[in-house]
């Protein structure tokens, strides 16, 4: 997949620099952690983004109550 090096977006909640961003790339998207912009990235290509949407929708992920650091 190709890097996504531009066009990072975040959501207009983020009033920290402790948030998830996104990037469209070619092949699909990429997330990484806005205060760690070097770090690991997630790679989704266009029908696992749309799985993963539709995952975070129907509450099938578990989102963490808190995000130790």
């Amino acid at each position: 997949m190709l890097r996504a090096d531009q066009g990072w977006r975040r959501s207009s909640r983020c009033d920290t620099n402790a948030c998830v961003e996104a990037a469209a790339t070619s092949a699909g998207v990429e997330l990484r952690d806005s205060a760690d912009p070097a770090g690991p990235r997630l790679e989704f290509g266009e029908g696992g983004w749309r799985t993963f949407l539709r995952g975070l929708a129907q509450g099938e992920l578990a989102t963490p109550a808190a995000h130790p650091r």
